[in-house]
Protein backbone atom coordinates (compact mmCIF):
# COMPACT_ATOMS: atom_id res chain seq x y z
CA UNK A 1 0.00 0.00 0.00
CA UNK A 2 1.51 3.15 -0.50
CA UNK A 3 2.21 5.83 1.75
CA UNK A 4 0.60 9.10 1.85
CA UNK A 5 2.89 11.82 3.11
CA UNK A 6 1.07 15.80 4.23
CA UNK A 7 4.07 17.77 5.12
CA UNK A 8 3.76 21.71 6.50
CA UNK A 9 6.82 23.89 7.10
CA UNK A 10 7.40 25.93 10.10
CA UNK A 11 10.29 28.49 11.83
CA UNK A 12 9.75 26.40 15.07
CA UNK A 13 7.92 23.18 16.21
CA UNK A 14 7.96 21.39 19.37
CA UNK A 15 6.43 18.15 19.37
CA UNK A 16 3.76 16.58 21.19
CA UNK A 17 4.09 13.01 20.76
CA UNK A 18 4.78 11.00 18.03
CA UNK A 19 8.46 10.49 15.95
CA UNK A 20 10.87 13.13 16.05
CA UNK A 21 13.92 12.67 13.49
CA UNK A 22 17.29 14.43 13.75
CA UNK A 23 19.90 14.56 11.15
CA UNK A 24 23.61 14.16 12.14
CA UNK A 25 26.79 14.44 10.30
CA UNK A 26 29.76 12.50 10.94
CA UNK A 27 31.54 14.30 13.81
CA UNK A 28 29.43 16.48 15.26
CA UNK A 29 28.55 16.94 18.82
CA UNK A 30 25.02 16.54 18.84
CA UNK A 31 22.22 16.97 15.91
CA UNK A 32 19.70 20.36 15.18
CA UNK A 33 16.95 19.93 17.66
CA UNK A 34 18.12 18.11 19.98
CA UNK A 35 17.93 20.30 22.61
CA UNK A 36 14.03 20.65 21.79
CA UNK A 37 13.66 16.73 21.78
CA UNK A 38 16.30 15.47 24.03
CA UNK A 39 16.20 17.98 27.20
CA UNK A 40 17.74 15.27 28.89
CA UNK A 41 20.86 14.47 26.90
CA UNK A 42 19.54 10.58 26.46
CA UNK A 43 20.54 10.71 22.69
CA UNK A 44 24.09 11.29 23.74
CA UNK A 45 24.62 8.01 26.00
CA UNK A 46 22.55 6.04 23.43
CA UNK A 47 25.11 7.26 20.50
CA UNK A 48 28.01 6.22 22.80
CA UNK A 49 26.81 2.98 23.98
CA UNK A 50 25.10 2.33 20.14
CA UNK A 51 28.52 3.51 19.01
CA UNK A 52 26.87 5.54 16.38
CA UNK A 53 28.69 8.00 14.91
CA UNK A 54 26.52 9.85 11.79
CA UNK A 55 28.04 7.83 9.00
CA UNK A 56 25.68 7.91 6.08
CA UNK A 57 22.51 6.17 6.18
CA UNK A 58 23.29 4.71 9.90
CA UNK A 59 20.41 5.42 12.32
CA UNK A 60 19.92 5.22 16.02
CA UNK A 61 16.41 4.45 17.10
CA UNK A 62 15.69 5.82 20.73
CA UNK A 63 11.65 4.64 22.31
CA UNK A 64 10.06 6.28 24.73
CA UNK A 65 13.38 8.64 25.41
CA UNK A 66 13.18 9.67 29.14
CA UNK A 67 11.91 13.59 29.44
CA UNK A 68 11.11 14.19 25.57
CA UNK A 69 7.63 15.82 24.34
CA UNK A 70 8.75 13.39 21.11
CA UNK A 71 7.39 9.32 21.54
CA UNK A 72 10.04 8.10 19.42
CA UNK A 73 13.64 9.50 18.30
CA UNK A 74 15.58 8.51 14.82
CA UNK A 75 18.68 9.61 14.78
CA UNK A 76 19.71 9.23 11.00
CA UNK A 77 23.34 10.34 9.99
CA UNK A 78 24.91 11.82 7.23
CA UNK A 79 28.24 11.28 6.42
CA UNK A 80 30.99 14.15 6.00
CA UNK A 81 29.11 16.93 6.21
CA UNK A 82 31.26 18.43 3.08
CA UNK A 83 30.41 15.87 0.71
CA UNK A 84 26.28 15.95 1.60
CA UNK A 85 24.78 16.25 -2.36
CA UNK A 86 21.49 16.20 -3.42
CA UNK A 87 20.93 12.44 -3.83
CA UNK A 88 22.26 11.99 -0.82
CA UNK A 89 19.32 14.30 0.78
CA UNK A 90 17.21 12.21 -1.16
CA UNK A 91 18.63 9.25 0.23
CA UNK A 92 18.28 10.42 3.70
CA UNK A 93 14.65 11.05 3.14
CA UNK A 94 13.84 7.47 2.01
CA UNK A 95 16.13 5.97 5.33
CA UNK A 96 13.70 8.39 7.74
CA UNK A 97 10.56 7.02 5.29
CA UNK A 98 11.27 3.10 5.80
CA UNK A 99 12.38 3.71 9.38
CA UNK A 100 9.12 5.24 10.23
CA UNK A 101 7.21 3.66 7.83
CA UNK A 102 3.99 3.04 11.27
CA UNK A 103 4.24 6.10 12.36
CA UNK A 104 1.35 8.22 12.40
CA UNK A 105 3.08 11.83 13.45
CA UNK A 106 6.75 12.51 12.36
CA UNK A 107 8.65 16.05 13.51
CA UNK A 108 11.86 16.15 11.04
CA UNK A 109 14.60 18.93 12.18
CA UNK A 110 16.44 18.87 8.99
CA UNK A 111 18.65 21.70 10.08
CA UNK A 112 22.31 19.69 9.92
CA UNK A 113 25.37 22.28 10.62
CA UNK A 114 28.06 22.09 7.93
CA UNK A 115 25.74 19.98 5.89
CA UNK A 116 23.72 21.46 2.77
CA UNK A 117 22.06 20.69 -0.72
CA UNK A 118 24.09 22.37 -3.13
CA UNK A 119 20.68 24.24 -4.80
CA UNK A 120 20.23 25.16 -0.90
CA UNK A 121 23.20 27.80 -0.93
CA UNK A 122 22.40 30.02 2.00
CA UNK A 123 18.97 29.13 2.71
CA UNK A 124 18.23 27.83 6.22
CA UNK A 125 16.39 24.67 6.56
CA UNK A 126 13.04 24.82 9.42
CA UNK A 127 11.53 22.02 11.03
CA UNK A 128 8.68 20.55 9.24
CA UNK A 129 6.06 18.06 10.49
CA UNK A 130 3.80 15.82 8.49
CA UNK A 131 0.63 16.12 9.78
CA UNK A 132 -0.80 19.29 7.84
CA UNK A 133 -1.20 20.14 4.08
CA UNK A 134 1.68 21.67 2.12
CA UNK A 135 0.55 24.40 -0.13
CA UNK A 136 1.99 23.38 -3.80
CA UNK A 137 3.41 26.67 -4.19
CA UNK A 138 5.42 26.10 -1.01
CA UNK A 139 6.68 23.34 -2.22
CA UNK A 140 7.89 24.45 -5.61
CA UNK A 141 9.80 27.77 -3.83
CA UNK A 142 10.83 27.31 -0.20
CA UNK A 143 11.60 30.89 0.26
CA UNK A 144 7.58 31.05 1.15
CA UNK A 145 6.15 30.47 4.09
Amino acid sequence: MPMKFEFSFSKSHRPAGGAAVLLQVAGAKEAAGAAVVDPEGVLAKAAKIGKFTGKALSTLDVIAPHGSPADRIVLLGLGDAGGVGDHDWLKAGGAAAAKLRSAEKITVFPGCAGARSHRQGSRGFRPWHGNERLRLRELQDPEIG
